[in-house]
């Protein structure tokens, strides 16, 4: 299966709702739907970090359920979540980070320029020694990931990889300043999509 961030960085469509409940149930149903993605908005619901984390341990149940169906009832479409957090808080973004099992993104609001695109990348990656690779970018996450939901406890030993290559990463203008500036945000390193 092939990431969402993958299918839109080689031209894919993804197709798929914003969720403003706080409901579990509501999530997992929307999950399992057959959405290319949900977004679920902790910016204008009541989701918070900690009803957050329930919310993805809906979208994940939803995921188990149709990793276990048989190959002639699966879409081979995972619905993956996309978390839109309510500012560019590099304190809040670890702490969704650490929930998200991946594949998955984060959607930022009101991000006008380059600067703040560029913060916005910087606080979904970790320091540059932990990362490796071309495309590494040096952030500001700090790193938890043998005790945190996001990498199994522990357990998926590829995390840190995985952030390069399956978190997505987008930001969502949302003023004449921002719709002016976005050719200058678009082309900071990490930024995967404008909403």
């Amino acid at each position: 299966m092939i990431s969402l961030r993958q299918r839109l960085l080689t031209g894919g469509k993804s197709y798929g709702p914003v969720c403003m409940s706080d409901s579990p149930i509501v999530v997992e149903l929307l999950a399992m739907a057959g959405y290319g993605h949900l977004i679920i908005d902790h910016e204008h619901s009541p989701t918070d970090s900690s009803s957050g984390q329930a919310l993805l341990q809906a979208v994940d149940a939803a995921r188990f359920s149709w990793s276990h169906r048989s190959s002639s009832q699966s879409k081979e479409v995972i619905t993956e979540p996309i978390i839109r957090v309510p500012d560019h808080d590099p304190t809040y973004m670890k702490k969704i980070l650490d929930s998200l099992r991946l594949p998955g993104g984060v959607l930022v609001p009101m991000v006008e320029d380059a600067e703040t695109a560029s913060r916005v990348v910087a606080a979904t990656r970790y320091p540059l020694q932990l990362s490796d690779g071309p495309d590494a970018i040096h952030g500001i996450r700090g790193c938890a990931v043998p005790f945190v939901r996001a990498s199994g406890y522990g357990k998926n030993r590829e995390y840190m990889r995985q952030c390069q290559e399956e978190l997505l990463v987008m930001v969502q203008v949302e003023s004449q300043r921002g719709v002016d500036a976005i050719p200058d945000i678009a082309s900071v390193p990490g930024i995967d999509g404008i909403f």
